[in-house]
């Protein structure tokens, strides 16, 4: 969400195509099975418009903007359910989000620039599988599902499955928990080199299920889940938040290494950004 592949190429490089605005999501299933392979989806756009202005072919070009089941924001039993199509700018200002998921609201406004903001989506985003962006390290931190549908049926795939596989059809919305007892942090600070975002519930006294979801540390996004199983109270949490935290990083795969920073120095960056994330959440919940 940050950043955009490189892309060279002009508007003159656009071939021709077929341009379909359908309405509905039973629509686009049927454009797809009539289409084949011989197509592409197009929301906002962002990246779909540099590939082709760099040459890539494109036969029939499926714009689902125009779809309103995948420009909504609702709340469905303690889930939000958020759109394929909504933006990052009407995600973040959305009253569902900010009155159910304030942190995950400021931590959105922080995003990308106006740009991104306006015109990018958040299926697009999460598709893009990009290590740079955002979304995907907030949802996997989140355990967020996905909800997709074609021409045989609709189903629910977890958030970490769908950055493993290419293809599973249309993307229609991604759903993930709220309410009082969940917590939720991001930390952008230490960007290209790594994002870390955590999230957990707490109830009685407990922290439990903590979540964490890594951004710009390896070739895609990470999620793990750091293993306290029968929870953990914010005093222990407070003191062993360093301990945890290194552990958590050492067990993680190798990083990437570039011009951002070593290998070696990522993982130390990783402990120490879910220490403070995880000192953080602990000194809110006295």
């Amino acid at each position: 969400m940050t950043e955009m592949a490189s892309f060279q190429g002009t508007y003159s490089n656009i071939s021709s195509f077929d341009l379909h605005r359908p309405t509905s999501i039973a629509e686009v299933c049927e454009l797809t099975t009539r289409f084949g392979e011989n197509y592409m989806f197009m929301g906002g756009g962002l990246e779909l418009l540099q590939m082709l202005k760099s040459g890539m072919p494109v036969e029939n070009l499926i714009y689902l903007k125009t779809v309103p089941e995948l420009n909504s924001v609702e709340i469905v039993s303690n889930m939000i359910r958020v759109g394929a199509c909504v933006t990052h700018h009407a995600f973040e200002i959305h009253p569902a989000i900010l009155e159910n998921a304030t942190d995950l609201a400021h931590v959105w406004k922080q995003l990308g620039n106006i740009r991104i903001r306006i015109a990018g989506t958040i299926g697009g985003n999460i598709l893009a599988n990009s290590a740079s962006y955002d979304a995907l390290p907030a949802f996997l931190a989140l355990d967020a599902v996905a909800h997709f549908e074609d021409s045989k049926g609709s189903w629910c795939v977890s958030i970490e499955n769908v950055t493993k596989t290419k293809q599973f059809g249309l993307l229609t919305a991604i759903e993930f928990p709220i309410g009082d007892s969940r917590v939720f942090s991001m930390d952008r600070s230490l960007k290209p080199v790594t994002s870390v975002a955590i999230s957990a519930e707490f109830s009685c006294g407990l922290f439990k299920n903590i979540r964490v979801g890594i951004g710009s540390a390896f070739s895609t996004p990470l999620g793990r889940s750091l293993h306290n199983k029968a929870g953990i109270s914010p005093g222990e949490l407070i003191d062993h938040a360093e301990e945890l935290a290194r552990a958590f990083a050492a067990a993680l795969p190798e990083p990437v290494e570039n011009v951002f920073a070593s290998a070696s120095y990522r993982r130390r960056m990783i402990a120490v950004i879910l220490a403070r994330q995880l000192l953080k959440i602990a000194k809110g919940h006295p």
